[in-house]
């Protein structure tokens, strides 16, 4: 297996840059971003800094990062995508097990 990363760009190597941020994001990171100015101009510069930690999570939530697939006869890539079903099952299969450690570490009488 090759250890080498490459890209489908024409003269191979992976050139770092900002991800731009995708379509549907931009009016979040837009609102977050007014709504943090809006709090840097009242003075309030504890919710100011807050919220500006919230404007650079929302940008990197909605992130749309340029993504390279391996190339090569010898390579798997899974795709995996958390749907709804499947978080609530992982919450509820959480839960559960949380549950069972709490009573397996409670003492005996």
């Amino acid at each position: 297996m090759s250890h080498i990363i490459s890209s489908n760009r024409p003269g191979g190597g992976i050139k770092w840059h900002w991800p731009s941020v995708h379509p549907e994001g931009r009016k979040f990171l837009l609102i977050a971003g007014i709504v943090t100015l809006c709090f840097w101009l009242l003075g309030w510069e504890i919710v100011g800094w807050l919220m500006l930690g919230v404007t650079i999570w929302v940008g990197a939530f909605f992130r749309d990062p340029v993504r390279v697939t391996p190339a090569g006869s010898d390579v798997i890539v899974a795709h995996f995508t958390p749907t709804p079903y499947f978080l609530i099952a992982f919450a509820a299969s959480t839960v559960i097990l949380s549950s069972v450690r709490s009573r397996s570490s409670m003492p005996r009488s």
